[in-house]
Parts: C-alpha cells; sequence; structure tokens
C-alpha cells in the first residue's frame, strides 16, 4: 500500500471494549429501553412478510432528535426513498442460521462470522493484509488495525459477549457492530456481517428473526448521524450518544412497521 503524498493517513487503534457496568446511568437506561422497544418492533414484524423488510424507508421530512446531528447538514441530503434490498439480504443469510446468537456463546465467534462473509461475499477468509478507506473530500483516509491484530480482537469480542450475556442485547449488539468494524477483519463485507452479528444478538435463541433492524438503510437516513456517534464511542469512549441513536433507531423502525402494518390489514 503506497502512500499518497496528497493524502493524510487516519490509523484506526483497536477498540477498547467497555463494561456495561461502568457506562453512565443514561446510556444504560437507553439501551434498556431499547430492548423493549425491541420487543415490540418484533411484534409487528412478525405480522409483516420478510419481517417488514420490503420496500423502502421514506427520506427524512424533518431532522429527528438523536438519529440526525446537528453536522447532518455537511452530509448529502436524503431527498429520495431508501430501499431496504440490503437489510432484506442480510436477513435472508442470517434467518438460514436460526438461533444464531445462542450458538455465538458456544462456538469461536469467528466461524459465525467466516459462514456469513461467505455467503455474502464467497470469501469468508480473515483478510491478510492491510486495509484502509477510499480517500474524503480532504485527502484523508483510514488504516484499519493490522491484519495481525483481527483473530486477537474477535476473541475478545467473544469473551466480551460471554461475560455480558446478561446485559441488554442492543448494548452487546451495538459494541460487537462497532467491533467488528473497528477491526475490518475481511477484505470486503466488514459492514454487512457487522450489522448481522448486531441483528442476531438481538434475537437472542430465537428460532428465527423477530425484529431485523434495517441498520444500513437507517444509516443513510441518519445523513451522518449514525457514523458521528459510532465514532465517539469507538474513538473517545464515550458510548451514551450511540445508545440514545439506538433507541431512536429502533423507535423509528417500529413506526415504519407500525404503518406497514395498518396498510396491510387495511388492504
Amino acid at each position: 500500500m503506497t502512500e499518497p503524498s496528497t493524502s493524510r493517513w487516519i490509523r484506526r487503534e483497536p477498540l477498547v471494549l467497555p463494561l456495561w457496568r461502568d457506562l453512565p446511568q443514561d446510556a444504560r437506561e437507553a439501551f434498556r429501553r431499547a430492548d423493549d422497544a425491541l420487543d415490540a418492533a418484533a411484534d409487528r414484524a412478525a405480522l409483516l412478510p420478510h419481517a417488514g423488510l420490503e420496500g423502502a424507508l421514506p427520506p427524512p421530512r424533518a431532522a429527528k432528535e438523536h438519529i440526525h446531528h446537528r453536522l447532518t447538514v455537511k452530509f448529502p441530503p436524503v431527498t429520495t426513498p431508501i430501499g431496504l434490498f440490503r437489510s432484506r439480504e442480510e436477513w435472508s443469510v442470517l434467518n438460514a442460521q436460526p438461533g444464531a446468537a445462542d450458538a455465538l456463546s458456544r462456538q469461536p465467534l469467528q466461524e459465525d462470522l467466516n459462514a456469513w462473509n461467505k455467503r455474502f461475499t464467497g470469501d469468508g477468509l480473515l483478510r491478510t493484509g492491510a486495509i484502509c478507506t477510499n480517500a474524503d473530500s480532504m485527502g484523508r483516509r483510514v488504516v484499519f488495525p493490522p491484519p495481525g491484530n483481527v483473530r486477537t480482537q474477535l476473541e475478545e469480542l467473544h469473551g466480551f459477549l460471554a461475560r455480558h450475556d446478561a446485559a441488554p442485547r442492543s448494548f452487546r449488539g451495538t459494541v460487537s457492530l462497532i467491533a467488528v468494524t473497528n477491526c475490518h477483519p475481511y477484505t470486503d463485507g466488514n459492514g454487512r456481517v457487522g450489522r448481522s452479528l448486531f441483528n442476531a444478538i438481538i434475537n437472542s435463541a430465537k428460532s428465527s428473526l423477530g425484529c431485523y433492524l434495517p441498520l444500513r438503510e437507517i444509516h443513510t437516513y441518519s445523513r451522518g448521524g449514525y457514523i458521528i456517534r459510532a465514532r465517539q464511542a469507538e474513538i473517545h469512549g464515550d458510548w451514551t450518544p450511540i445508545s440514545r441513536f439506538m433507541l431512536a433507531a429502533v423507535r423509528l423502525w417500529d413506526e415504519q412497521l407500525f404503518s406497514k402494518l395498518q396498510l396491510s390489514l387495511a388492504g
């Protein structure tokens, strides 16, 4: 990997996994409420084809608290419906492995992630080389932790999930999503694998996926709101903003499921 003279390289440090007991009270309460909201959303999703992952997520008509951010104006506007096809693909892959989250406690986490990545990309092997993002408008690139760190980071995440099995599912899923994004274990498909892991965890021990939170589409909807809060957790160890984001995201999706269900019943 040759460094262009015009670029700025930002090296991502391995994520320091948080402890549930050390989170501020506000963050813990937001994650607990997110779990309650997930249960309500699951009841609605169960009554809809493909867990409600049909059609599109409407573009935002106005900024939503804890979804959007004061820096949202620096991101491209979202003016057209956001198709849910990517989340439906992820849901289909994960639904082919019932009880996926329960299995995570019985076998190395890497085995499940590799299997999902193979379904998504045809590869399924951990990367062996350096990897970075494309340059942004200012020529900056993020370089993810070296490939030699990947196995260790995944082992640490597996241990984190085992130690926090009594913590809210939304907390465990959010940390896992950010951890996978942080170490970027694959050459391709990291986002899909991370989102699948999140959704496997929030559906822990279920025989099927009660609710699949379409994180990719909500990320687009948020106009940078997700990525800003994820970086606050990843870089600064501040998990309160992302806890509030996840609660707001589940409520947003539950509103969409309610609308879809009303239309279904009216038809």
